[in-house]
């Protein structure tokens, strides 16, 4: 005779079944030779197979070990009226007696409707307690009361004066945390950076820096439903989250710097913006292009060592197109180092001092304004390209009905041909509407992105005069320039010509025309004197 036993939650424990359980077999004069218990362990939200020790009983049952098992209640067992009627079968089937020593009953075959009966009401309390304690949850969750539990690193709970208070040498962290992160950081090189910090005697990983970026605890919000429930480190859609804002939870970052990390956090995994696209060690990745070919230019890192060890810096940008045609006379190939210093101590610097818009505060609203006009033509544009598909939709409804009336009509096979023909032509354009549409979205999420990391960014200064990290002028660059397109003068191209064979392979001194396109007002053309090879 051996003995089952499972309980779900740390406040409860096993000494009461096995009591129940005890008291029967002594009854009986008999002998509990083995215990299987399964500890804090949900049979809601585990089956009988994946729970270890119920595995292990009915492995042993298989072989032939007992053949009688004390168990408290059916519940126990299982919820599932499914699982009971597969439990009983295999147990039957194993010549295997289970008696519930709670109601003092067998757990058998027995008549079925009875069986199902009960078997279906120990669901049904499981579900409706599991419901009752979801409501108080969410009801507490959304009038921001604390219900308990661990709070997030950075805090610490007084259970005396039931009061959360900041751990100082800790909210430091956090604070850098999420600084980084808006910086464009991602979770693997902030934890290293933090891993580097004094005072520091965590083991920091990529996963402890998502559990605090995508908390709305910090910005003294509670919430429910963040984690999906099949798999802990996935994260449910924002819509499915319970968020309540609590008077008690002493706040980190505001609500707004919060939302724009989780936002950045949603776009990097929906891959709308690159994880790198903020923090690039390339100031002009993606902003730098070729005028002739209209193309990106592509950064390279062309640094060697010579046999002494000693390194020789060379960074560049370089148009592929142009590096690819042989037939093509001139090939652009700038400086890094070279270009990005015009940029920011030149263009950048200029924008300050001499640009109609006076300071950084007119400037930062006027590049609001211009994302805030930018979103209402992605709207417009989207308004029609849906009106296109409506449209192409009632056409491709009108020729569905066509090809079914010629259908009926066995004499029309060329007819029918050019019905189905031009259905797919509008199969394909449909769906290429859609394709764009989708596009169209992308680009409004990035832009909002940007447009909500620049609303919280007031201080510009930092940016402009070099003050701040090199992450914060490339983000200054991201927010000011759609591009920056660059082509050789008509001057460097005569002296090209004139000295193409002196000077092959060689690096010679040229002007480099450079047309900048703003988000706001800033187009216009400046001459700079840089190498190119």
């Amino acid at each position: 005779m051996v003995f089952y036993g499972r309980y779900s939650t740390k406040k409860q424990d096993i000494k009461s079944q096995l009591h129940s359980a005890n008291s029967l077999v002594k009854e009986f004069n008999c002998k509990i030779v083995k215990e299987y218990i399964d500890e804090k362990t949900s049979a809601t939200k585990k089956t009988l197979h994946n729970r270890l020790m119920l595995r292990s009983l009915m492995d042993d049952a298989e072989n032939g070990k007992f053949n009688i098992i004390i168990v408290y209640n059916n519940d126990r067992l299982a919820r599932n009226p499914i699982e009971h009627l597969y439990l009983r079968e295999f147990f039957s089937q194993h010549n295997v007696t289970v008696i519930l020593s709670g109601p003092r009953t067998l757990y058998d075959n027995g008549e079925l409707v009875p069986q199902l009966l009960k078997d279906g009401m120990t669901k049904f309390e499981s579900d409706a307690t599991r419901d009752r304690t979801k409501d108080n949850y969410k009801y507490k969750i959304e009038n921001g009361k604390w219900i308990g539990g661990k709070v997030p690193f950075g805090y610490c709970y007084d259970k005396d004066k039931k009061e959360i208070t900041i751990k100082p040498e800790k909210i430091g962290f956090v604070k850098l945390t999420f600084k980084l992160y808006r910086e464009g950081l991602g979770f693997k090189s902030i934890a290293a950076a933090l891993n580097e910090e004094k005072n520091n005697d965590l083991e920091w990983t990529k996963e402890k820096v998502k559990s605090i970026i995508i908390n709305p605890f910090y910005s003294g919000y509670l919430s429910m439903n963040k984690r999906n429930k099949t798999s802990h480190n996935s994260i449910n859609d924002r819509k499915d989250w319970i968020l309540g804002k609590s008077k008690d939870i002493p706040v980190v970052i505001s609500f707004e710097e919060w939302e724009y990390c989780m936002s950045m956090y949603e776009k990097k995994k929906k891959e709308i913006v690159s994880p790198n696209y903020l923090s690039s060690q390339y100031l002009l990745k993606d902003i730098l292009y070729c005028r002739e070919c209209e193309v990106p230019l592509k950064p390279k890192n062309q640094s060697t060592k010579s046999l002494k060890g000693d390194e020789h810096k060379k960074r560049v940008y370089v148009c592929p197109p142009c590096r690819d045609n042989e037939l093509r006379k001139y090939k652009i190939r700038i400086d890094v180092e070279e270009i990005e210093k015009y940029v920011i101590y030149f263009i950048l610097n200029l924008l300050q001092n001499h640009n109609h818009y006076g300071d950084p505060v007119n400037l930062h609203k006027e590049v609001i304004k211009s994302a805030t006009k930018e979103l209402v033509e992605y709207d417009l544009e989207i308004e029609n390209l849906k009106n296109v598909i409506n449209k192409y939709l009632i056409e491709k409804e009108k020729v569905e009905n066509e090809i079914k009336k010629v259908m009926s009509e066995n004499d029309h096979d060329s007819i029918l041909y050019s019905l189905q023909v031009y259905k797919q032509q509008t199969s394909k354009k449909i769906k290429l509407n859609r394709l764009k549409i989708d596009e169209i979205l992308k680009k409004k999420e990035f832009t909002e992105l940007i447009m909500s990391d620049f609303s919280l960014w007031q201080n510009m200064n930092n940016g402009l005069y070099g003050n701040g990290t090199k992450n914060s002028m490339r983000r200054l660059i991201i927010h000011l320039f759609n591009k920056i397109e660059v082509s050789l003068s008509n001057e460097s191209k005569d002296l090209w010509e004139t000295n193409k064979n002196e000077h092959q392979g060689r690096i010679i001194e040229n002007q480099y025309n450079l047309y900048i396109h703003g988000k706001v007002n800033l187009e216009t053309k400046y001459f700079l004197d840089i190498e190119v090879d």
